[in-house]
């Protein structure tokens, strides 16, 4: 299965949600950043990578999340989207949706 991964769908609906395509790193990251929010954590710095780094940057400018090492905050527009997203390129690429 394509659990995780860059597809014709994952980019469709990051178009529809972000109005941008996201790549492969991108997604990744989306399911940490989400669980970071759901749990009212900070970003564990340990637990990225330096492109991760630069990537939650490209967030931070389009003011999608803020301070993810030390208040982290994120947006409804962009969570709202991480969730659809994740719905798409996790839940439905697994054949775990219920519809």
């Amino acid at each position: 299965m394509s659990r995780g991964m860059i597809t014709e769908s994952v980019l469709d609906i990051a178009k529809e949600t972000l109005g941008k395509e996201i790549s492969q790193k991108e997604l990744r990251l989306m399911p940490y950043i989400f669980t970071c929010a759901i749990d009212g954590q900070n970003v564990d710095v340990r637990k990225i990578d330096n492109d991760e780094r630069e990537i939650m940057k490209q967030w931070k400018e389009l003011d999608w999340i803020e301070s993810p090492v030390s208040d982290f905050k994120i947006s409804e527009h962009f969570f709202n989207a991480v969730s659809k997203i994740m719905w798409v390129g996790y839940i439905k690429a697994e054949g775990m949706d219920m519809e």
